[in-house]
């Protein structure tokens, strides 16, 4: 339903309810009686739908709180516009304005502080991909990167023991695509490995969280193709709230041992954390 009330800026929506607080507008509602308040091209309109709402048992009073809370909302709505950004790979059309998916990845590696978890589903040329990361936790001692990733059961195995699918997926992770260093903790969802292919699944998330601050959601795997030149879509959103519920729904999966460690890497101990 369109209304009026919609048209006005959030400054003219506070004026408004603190005008009907006062009493300083009041029924009945007139053009005149708006126009102190409003530009003049809605303040007709407006004033025949607050006079319709005050009809329908709508005393100032209810207006008032029903405009201050739009006004809210509104500010509410472009908060949350301003801490989501548009994050892309590949080529930028004229007139198109985004942050380049490496670089943002960059960006949340070189600023981690605490902890780093990372979801993907393919990784090539890790070692130049992860090279930030891995200076990063250098630098770092302290900081705790979980890496969730997909394990395939090649098509047709149905012979490979699943220890062994995994022994070999770390030791072509650390000789492949980790630049050195201590290794982050590396966690898979055990059903990639089926031997039945109904009951196979895919790990195919691609996130980063960093410090309970920021997320980042992406179509965008860990390789160079996907993050500078693969057309990808991503958003990085800057909320606490969001950041911290992306995290934790991973860590349940751990918890209730739906996904699992890879063993051989093991971690740094902290102090915190249920995993």
């Amino acid at each position: 339903m369109s209304s009026a009330l919609h048209k006005l800026s959030r400054t003219e929506m506070i004026e408004l309810a603190r005008a009907l607080t006062a009493g300083t507008l009041s029924p009945p509602f007139t053009r005149s009686a708006l126009l102190r308040f409003l530009r003049g091209s809605l303040a007709a309109e407006l004033a025949a739908e607050l006079a319709q709402m005050n009809a329908g048992g709508m005393t100032a009073v209810h207006l008032a709180a029903m405009i201050e809370l739009m006004a809210h909302e509104r500010e509410a709505v472009h908060k949350a516009k301003d801490d989501v950004e548009l994050v892309w790979s590949g080529p930028e059309a004229p007139g198109t304005a985004s942050r380049e998916t490496s670089v943002v990845v960059r960006q949340l590696f070189l600023e981690a502080e605490v902890e780093i978890l990372i979801s993907t589903y393919a990784i090539y040329d890790g070692k130049a991909v992860f090279r930030d990361l891995a200076a990063r936790m250098a630098e770092k001692p302290e900081l705790r990167v979980r890496m969730f990733v997909h394990i395939a059961r090649a098509m047709g195995d149905t012979e490979t023991s699943d220890d062994e699918i995994v022994y070999r997926y770390a030791a072509g992770f650390l000789a492949d695509h980790w630049p050195g260093g201590r290794a982050p903790e590396l966690f898979y969802d055990p059903r990639t490995l089926s031997k039945s292919f109904d009951q196979r699944a895919a790990l195919h998330a691609k996130c980063v969280v960093v410090d309970d601050r920021v997320a980042f959601v992406s179509s965008a795997n860990f390789t160079e193709a996907a993050q500078q030149r693969n057309i990808e879509a991503g958003v990085l959103v800057t909320s606490p709230q969001f950041a911290k519920a992306l995290r934790t729904q991973f860590e349940v999966l751990v918890s209730n041992r739906l996904v699992r460690r890879v063993p051989g890497l093991e971690p740094v101990k902290h102090d915190a954390g249920i995993l």
